[in-house]
């Protein structure tokens, strides 16, 4: 007898943008993991419904695992669930999804309301910010034979679509402040600054700041009490939406603990190097800084991962002692006073780190990264199996992703899903990260134990990626448009498959440059980010003069078409005139590799891809050297 299959898919939104509107990468990565987490409240509330249920995707038993194992090493988990999940039922009688899509959701919303705000009691008006921000939408259907998983799947998928594009409207009209994170909603709570504290009359503060709405709340500059620093800075003011991040990021302190800041993604290896050689002074500075609680990360003990108490790694950048700074931070405004020994004693210790041929680095990258085609590849699946077979793989690598990007605390995952993926990455190690990445994409989804020789042949999976280098100071949400960006520059090229790199100078200065991953010329496989990666370290050890690409750009630039390109006939010119620079300018020493002598060999392969293949030509090669260039500036390796 024939058992009648129910699909259900189930999903919440906004994705990207709820993510990506953050100021401080603590934002950032709480909105992937709070999404992750609704998405894992929905799942565990049909349970319930539905004891019964089986989970197509996401695979539930794999991501627990890889989420459990990444936390016993990090003290913390990693947001790994998607937006979505597709259930499946087996029985004859109906199923009345409409009323478990509105139990899901209700539940969604009382633990938004219940849980993540720990209780603290906000007004009706909040919440309606909340309900109107956050959608669910669902789509389910049933079938009968196992050969009709696959089109039973893709009708469930494009009705989804469909319903998502008919998202109903609900008029919502807000007058007043926004919110200085989304910068949609109104502001919900306001903490004073130190000026504002000293004027009594509220009324004139709200007229002054366009805090119209009677159930704004507004906290004093040094209100500790209801909500701490972390949660609302002096003079932020945030909407709902925006200040249940940083309540969650509270509620889940245990698990989450502290993400790395900029400042700490861009220095640590740095400071990391150097602790032994600096200790003395470091301990000086130390006894002085838990006078003040600057939490400076002066000691080894200092960088245990998820640190409350020592994350303030932005003060080994002389221009944030100032009292701005230290102001919108809480910090004890009496360590700027140049009486006493803090800034004397920073200054000894920074000298060191200098002495020791040291970068203070002020940039950093964040990547993101999307399997090319999945749908397509998806509809090639044959059974429930191979669909769950290849979930299953993509889960894996997830889990792969994260150690490979976590490994030395070089980088830090935001999102891992195991067809798309967020991290923050030192510019030490990002290339070398970003190859292991797509050699280990390759081995674990297309060449899995478990796959037959059809799938191998059929399933052969790709993803495109985009990487934004950005300064400490830059606003956080420019460079994760810039990546956001990069990635759809990727999958706009022919064949997809591709990495784009942007970089974004303090000048305002941006540049540009796009790759396939790897290509083949003349039999011999080359990686442009492999190259780019020794590039950047000839240009650190000074083997090859800064003129390099200067003098070249000079003598090509006037000479390219419309589309950047070079005509074929200045091939030739092209490839002596890179001979003879290299040779020229490459200053070699007695370590200096007979490889590195010819790498303009290497150089010109990838000047004849880009003409080829129409990424950019000419322009996107000289990118590429002038992106080495600048990087080799902010790197501690040679």
């Amino acid at each position: 007898m024939t058992t009648t299959k129910h699909l259900f898919i189930f999903t919440i939104g906004p994705v990207q943008s709820f993510i990506s509107k953050a100021r401080k990468t603590q934002d950032l990565y709480v909105g992937s993991r709070m999404l992750s987490d609704l998405i894992g409240q929905a799942m565990k509330k049909l349970e319930g419904l539905e004891p019964k249920v089986e989970f197509v995707f996401p695979n539930k038993e794999v991501a627990s695992k890889s989420n459990k194992e990444v936390a016993s090493k990090s003290n913390k988990e990693v947001a790994s669930n998607p937006n979505r999940f597709v259930a499946e039922l087996s029985r004859d009688s109906t199923v009345d999804w409409q009323s478990h899509f509105e139990e899901l959701q209700k539940h969604i919303f009382d633990y938004l309301k219940k849980d993540v705000t720990g209780g603290i009691s906000f007004p009706a008006s909040w919440f309606a910010q909340i309900e109107d921000y956050f959608t669910c939408y669902y789509s389910s259907l049933q079938y009968t034979d196992d050969t009709e998983f696959i089109a039973a799947l893709s009708d469930l998928e494009r009705q989804l679509a469909e319903r998502k594009n008919i998202r109903d409207f609900a008029f919502f009209e807000e007058q007043g402040r926004k919110c200085m994170i989304d910068g949609e909603y109104n502001v919900k709570i306001y903490r004073k600054n130190d000026k504002e504290e000293n004027a009594s009359d509220d009324e004139k503060l709200r007229k002054k700041k366009y805090l119209f709405d009677a159930d704004i709340l507004i906290l004093g500059a040094n209100e500790k009490s209801s909500v701490n620093y972390r949660a609302l800075k002096k003079g932020e003011g945030l909407s709902a939406i925006s200040f249940l991040k940083r309540l969650y990021a509270e509620k889940e302190e245990k698990d989450i603990a502290l993400f790395p800041s900029i400042a700490e993604i861009a220095l640590r290896p740095t400071i990391e190097s150097v602790m032994d050689e600096v200790e003395s002074k470091a301990i000086e500075l130390a006894l002085l800084d838990c006078k003040y609680k600057l939490g400076i990360p002066l000691k080894r003990e200092h960088l245990n991962k998820g640190s409350k108490k020592y994350d303030a790694w932005d003060l080994y950048y002389e221009d944030n002692w100032t009292k701005k700074h230290f102001e919108e931070n809480g910090l004890d405004l009496s360590a700027l006073d140049k009486s006493n020994l803090v800034i004397e004693k920073r200054d000894e210790l920074l000298q060191l780190i200098k002495d020791n041929s040291k970068t203070l680095a002020k940039y950093y990258a964040i990547v993101f990264f999307d399997a090319d085609d999945m749908g397509k590849k998806l509809q090639a699946a044959e059974s429930k199996e191979d669909y769950q077979r290849l979930s299953n793989r993509l889960a894996n690598f997830a889990q792969k992703a994260r150690k490979i990007t976590d490994e030395n605390a070089w980088g830090r995952t935001v999102y891992a899903g195991g067809d798309d993926f967020v991290g923050f990455f030192n510019l030490n190690y990002v290339f070398s990260r970003l190859k292991r990445l797509r050699v280990e994409f390759d081995r674990i989804v297309n060449r899995g134990e478990d796959m037959g020789e059809k799938e191998k042949k059929e399933y052969q999976l790709t993803f495109s990626a985009g990487l934004a280098v950005g300064h400490y100071k830059t606003p956080l949400g420019i460079v994760l448009n810039e990546a956001r960006g990069m990635e759809r520059r990727a999958k706009s090229v022919e064949g997809k498959n591709a990495i784009a790199i942007a970089v974004l100078k303090r000048s305002g200065e941006i540049h540009e440059t796009v790759w396939p991953w790897s290509f083949e010329n003349d039999g011999q496989e080359y990686w442009p980010i492999e190259f780019l990666d020794e590039l950047t370290s000839i240009y650190k050890a000074e083997e090859l003069s800064k003129r390099f690409n200067q003098k070249l750009a000079e003598q090509f630039r006037s000479l390219v078409d419309t589309n950047g390109k070079l005509k074929d006939e200045l091939q030739d010119v092209l490839k002596r005139n890179l001979q003879k620079r290299w040779e020229r300018q490459l200053n070699v020493k007695e370590e200096t590799t007979e490889d590195k002598r010819s790498n303009w060999k290497v150089l010109y392969k990838l000047h004849e891809e880009t003409h080829r293949k129409n990424y950019g030509g000419f322009q996107n090669f000289m990118s590429f050297i002038d992106i080495a260039e600048f990087i080799s500036r902010e790197l501690n390796r040679k």
